[in-house]
């Protein structure tokens, strides 16, 4: 089944990121400490948010990588009434109001960015692993806090992801 660009959006963004990852990211600095207990969250980080961010990278690349031709405004050119139109027209004005989209919404320096977000979550994702090698029990919040700043930087960067996915308009509009 076909899902919108928004819809994706949304799931990653909204969906998984800010609401599943971020928010055991935020709580994890208080797990390492001590400061708080939960079992459960210590047992899910690495297994249900970590370890998925692979298939999750995939996932957020593809988005980024179908923006600009699933959100262009050339796209209602497919739906009434601008389906109407002769082939020509909608050549030559859609390729025109698609160049002016890109210009006006500064549509490819959006795309750098979140590709630039993404490639330091993977960055500081793969550093987190490499040092998790080295922890006995990955289950046990504890036996994790030498590794507090590898957390943090996997943290920061999703954050930073989803500030970038964020600033993507949600909406096909007409500049």
């Amino acid at each position: 089944m076909f899902l919108s660009w928004q819809k994706r959006r949304e799931d990653f963004n909204h969906k998984w990121l800010k609401n599943d990852l971020m928010m055991a990211l935020r709580a994890w600095p208080n797990l390492l400490d001590g400061i708080d207990e939960d079992p459960e969250a210590e047992k899910e980080l690495i297994t249900k948010y970590v370890n998925t961010w692979p298939t999750k990278k995939q996932e957020v690349a593809t988005l980024i990588e179908n923006f600009v031709d699933q959100m262009s405004p050339k796209t209602l050119f497919n739906e009434y009434p601008l389906l109407n139109c002769d082939k020509d027209t909608k050549q030559w004005l859609g390729e025109l109001i698609h160049q002016l989209w890109l210009i006006r919404c500064s549509v490819m320096s959006l795309v750098v960015n979140a590709h630039k977000c993404l490639n330091e979550v993977s960055v500081a994702h793969e550093n987190l692993i490499t040092a998790l090698k080295g922890c006995k029990d990955t289950t046990k919040a504890k036996k994790m806090k030498p590794f507090k700043e590898q957390f943090e930087d996997f943290r920061s960067a999703c954050e930073a992801l989803g500030i970038s996915i964020e600033k993507f308009p949600s909406e096909v509009s007409v500049v």
